[in-house]
Formats: C-alpha cells, sequence, structure tokens
C-alpha cells in the first residue's frame, strides 16, 4: 500500500509544476492570453491531496490501519476550507497582452452589438484580504435588473469577473472578441510569465530536494 502512496504523490506534485510552466508560457507566447483563474486550482489542489496522502501514510506506517480519528477530520475540514477559500478567490479571468482600457472597448463593443443597455462607472473592487483597488464597474441593464462587470487592472494583468451566473453569460461573447483581439506584441504584458516559469523551477528544485529524491529511493 505505501509504494502506491509515494507514486501517486509524485506525480500530484509533479502537476503544479508542471502547471506552472505552462501557464507561464502561455502568457509569454500569445499575444492575446486569456486564463480563467480557475486554473490556478491545478497548481493548489494537487498539494492538499498530496498533504492528506502523506497523512495517510504516516497512520499506515504507525499501526499499519487508516482508521480515521479527529485530528485526520480536522485536517481533511481545513483541506476543503482552503479549496472553497481559493475557489472563491480566484474567479473571473485573466488578460495578458492588452491593457485595460482596450479590454474596456472589446466589452462595450460587444454589449452594443447585442442591443443591450449599460452605463459604465469608476469604483472599486476588494479581495478577500481586504486589498481595495481600482476598477471599471459595467452596470449592464437587462430584464429589469443590473448585471455588474468588474475590469481592474494590476502589474500589467487585466481582470475581468462578475459576481453572478448571468453576467456570465454576457461574458461568453465578450471573451471571444478577446481573444481573438490583435494586438502588437509588448514584452512587458507579457513578463509575468516569466515568473510563473521561475515559480516552477524553484518549486521543482525545492520539490526533488526536499519530497522526490527521498520517495524516488523508496520507490526503487
Amino acid at each position: 500500500m505505501s509504494q502506491p502512496i509515494q507514486i501517486l504523490q509524485v506525480i500530484l506534485f509533479l502537476i503544479p509544476i508542471l502547471s506552472l510552466f505552462v501557464i507561464g508560457g502561455l502568457i509569454l507566447i500569445k499575444p492575446v492570453c486569456l486564463i480563467h483563474r480557475r486554473w490556478f486550482l491545478v497548481v493548489f489542489l494537487p498539494l492538499l491531496i498530496a498533504n492528506l496522502l502523506a497523512i495517510l501514510q504516516n497512520y499506515l506506517m504507525i499501526d499499519g490501519s487508516a482508521a480515521i480519528d479527529w485530528q485526520l477530520w480536522l485536517i481533511l475540514t481545513a483541506d476543503l476550507l482552503l479549496i472553497m477559500v481559493i475557489t472563491w478567490t480566484f474567479r473571473g479571468w485573466s488578460v495578458y497582452g492588452l491593457d485595460g482600457d482596450k479590454v474596456q472597448d472589446l466589452v462595450l463593443g460587444y454589449l452594443q452589438s447585442q442591443g443591450l443597455d449599460f452605463d459604465v462607472d469608476d469604483g472599486e473592487i476588494s479581495t478577500l484580504f481586504g486589498r481595495i483597488s481600482d476598477a471599471r464597474l459595467i452596470n449592464v441593464h437587462w430584464m429589469g435588473k443590473d448585471v455588474v462587470i468588474q475590469i481592474g487592472e494590476r502589474f500589467n494583468e487585466v481582470s475581468i469577473r462578475t459576481g453572478t451566473p448571468r453576467g456570465a453569460c454576457f461574458l461568453k461573447g465578450a471573451l471571444s472578441k478577446i481573444r481573438c483581439a490583435q494586438t502588437i506584441y509588448a514584452f512587458k504584458r507579457h513578463a509575468v510569465g516569466i515568473l510563473y516559469i521561475v515559480l516552477g523551477a524553484v518549486f521543482a528544485v525545492l520539490s526533488w530536494i526536499f519530497f522526490f529524491e527521498p520517495r524516488i529511493l523508496l520507490i526503487e
């Protein structure tokens, strides 16, 4: 039982490393890169699962059983809460290669083509940790209700999101326009891709030293 768990842990630790390299490469290569922020679950979720497997392995090594006690339930609950927090935090889309004004123009152009009534305001959006950022708020008036589309810009990354399923429907067509937008490649708007690749490389080195090598020796 121990060796299959070791193999699964190695695979789970490989997934975040490869994901960081892929995300960084896409940002660097594509003139306009549109990434759903939920993709970052692929970075965090395997690590949480690997953590649970490590705890399970310790139980098996101690008494040969996998009985779940209150400590394991506590860790499982904490991991589930982390997954929910990450899922809630990483909502919407990130756009690389375009500035906030261009993204806004594309969204407004799509809304106009659909004959929708809207207005644009300057506002603020807050994150889970209380950080406040300036944002453009597009209020779409549809069937007597308002749907708000939020567009923010920070460190050459443009975020676009909405808090309702109805708003997500409006975004589908607008995202197609953004994805197909023509622009001149500007490296500074893609430089964050290097950061993801560096993070992937650092994580790969640390994982090899503290995780991969000991487990590969055990597997052999």
